[in-house]
């Protein structure tokens, strides 16, 4: 039988809507809070997201310097801003 996770990303607001019921926060107690990212944390995570979450069928290369730089100052770092840039 496949066992199946959930899994939920927000911010603090998410946080505070799940505890309004205990039987739904109950389901969902841990909990990892990414901070900013820099450096090769930064570069890893971006070549994590673009292989594994992305799935192009040709690589976009956003791991180079160029592009490092860009997505660095949109994203301040935040790995949960990426998905949106």
């Amino acid at each position: 039988m496949p066992v199946f996770f959930v899994v939920l990303v927000g911010t603090d607001r998410l946080d505070a809507v799940i505890k309004k019921d205990e039987q739904v926060y109950n389901r969902f107690r841990a909990c990892h809070r990414f901070g900013k990212l820099s450096g090769n944390d930064f570069v890893d995570a971006v070549t994590i997201w673009e292989k594994e979450i992305l799935k192009l069928p040709v690589a976009s290369n956003l791991n180079g310097k160029r592009m490092m730089k860009v997505l660095g100052e949109a994203t301040g770092g935040y790995i949960g801003l990426l998905d949106m840039v």
